[in-house]
């Protein structure tokens, strides 16, 4: 089966896009983590914990509610 440059281009359009989604689960994933280990081991809240990983305000409602 011949390939052709626009299929070839295609998938890997798609290929990128699989791979940053992947990287940007895995980064919400360690700033969850972050958020709940300085809940419990400094005993802060939740907006006190993303606020001193200088997480921006209008995203703290989506880690939030995540917890």
């Amino acid at each position: 089966m011949k390939e052709t440059q626009k299929g070839v281009d295609t998938v890997c359009k798609v290929m990128e896009e699989l791979r940053e989604q992947s990287i940007a689960r895995g980064e919400e994933r360690a700033l969850l983590a972050s958020i709940k280990n300085l809940m419990k081991n400094m005993k802060w809240s939740a907006e006190q914990a993303m606020t001193a990983l200088g997480i921006a305000e209008n995203d703290q409602a989506k880690y939030a509610a995540q917890l």
